[in-house]
């Protein structure tokens, strides 16, 4: 009988076959070849990582992704592999899937500071800003002078509605910034816009009052968006139609906007209220001039009145006529 169908039926075994000694034999081949994949395993996680890489040196951010996947079905806990896998998403904008990334990687080592501003900045783009605060209140404590990090807590804050953390991390973001000039420059911008956001809160939240209105039509006449401010003045007015200097504030606005007759006409209902009321004087003479008929002013104006013609605002920012080096009063005689 063949030796080999021999083994099969059974009726001859070779004494390695014996229970004991196949046993054995298993337990010895599985040791003797673990060396050759766990080496193998390392080579291949070696190279989707270098891959990886490549890919991002590449600007292949797709690629990049598929190579650190790769590497992360070989071992799961390789942080290196893990954080860069949360940053590419990241720049892809995949902010949930780079923030689950990224809090597995924290939660492996909490002290990577640059991942944690990474993982606070996609939890404010998804909207949860509330998650976004103790990651980067955490990254900061790790490096406080990390400018992005201030910046992406203030806007955390600003989107909870909490001005006054807003205008501290606004100060400490200018305290760290090594570039002065620029500091200054945010940090008054960071000011007006919050002083948008409060003036828009008022107006929303206190109905009733012009004040709210008032104030969002002020910031709003200050970046020249004449019409907007112009809209926020008729509302505060609708509010409270006796609320002082209101329809000088809208006739600046009109004039602006190139509504000349109904500029003179809000400037006319304040005179009406009150006859030496200097702003709504200037304002009427600004609508005069640019109608070019200055004499008309003079009718109005009262004779103790002084002229101060460096607050005129005219469309354009240039009168409708040219200045001379004569004394205000002298040219005003003029006229």
């Amino acid at each position: 009988m063949n030796p080999i169908l021999r083994f099969v039926t059974g009726h001859s075994r070779p004494g390695w076959f014996r229970p004991r000694h196949l046993a054995l034999l298993v337990i010895l081949g599985f040791i003797s070849a673990q060396p050759a994949i766990c080496q193998n395993t390392e080579d291949q996680e070696e190279a989707h990582f270098r891959a990886g890489q490549q890919a991002l040196k590449d600007g292949d951010l797709d690629q990049a992704v598929n190579e650190f996947k790769k590497v992360l079905a070989l071992d799961p806990g390789l942080l290196e592999a893990r954080v860069n896998l949360g940053l590419v998403y990241h720049a892809l904008g995949e902010y949930s899937l780079a923030a689950s990334n990224l809090s597995v990687a924290l939660r492996q080592n909490p002290k990577l500071q640059g991942p944690a501003v990474i993982l606070g900045i996609d939890y404010l783009k998804l909207g949860t800003p509330g998650k976004a605060i103790p990651v980067l209140q955490n990254a900061l404590r790790l490096d406080p002078s990390n400018l992005e990090g201030h910046r992406a807590l203030a806007r955390c804050y600003l989107a909870q509605a909490d001005f006054r953390h807003t205008a501290d991390e606004d100060r400490e973001l200018a305290s760290v910034n090594p570039d002065k000039a620029q500091a200054w420059y945010e940090l008054g911008h960071s000011y007006l816009d919050l002083s948008a956001r409060l003036a828009f809160r008022g107006s929303r939240m206190y109905v009733g009052s012009p004040w709210g209105h008032r104030f969002l039509g002020d910031l709003l006449f200050q970046r020249e968006r004449w019409k907007d401010a112009a809209e926020e003045y008729q509302e505060a007015l609708t509010i409270d139609p006796n609320e002082p200097d209101l329809h000088v504030l809208l006739g600046k606005s009109l004039l602006q906007a190139g509504k000349t007759e109904e500029a003179e006409a809000e400037c006319n209902k304040e005179i009406q209220r009150d006859a030496r009321n200097e702003p709504a004087l200037l304002a009427l003479a600004e609508t005069q001039l640019v109608k070019g008929r200055p004499s008309l002013l003079w009718k109005r104006w009262p004779k103790s009145g002084k002229f101060h013609l460096n607050s005129w605002h005219f469309p354009g920012n240039s009168p409708p006529f040219s200045f001379h080096p004569t004394p205000p009063r002298l040219l005003l005689a003029t006229f």
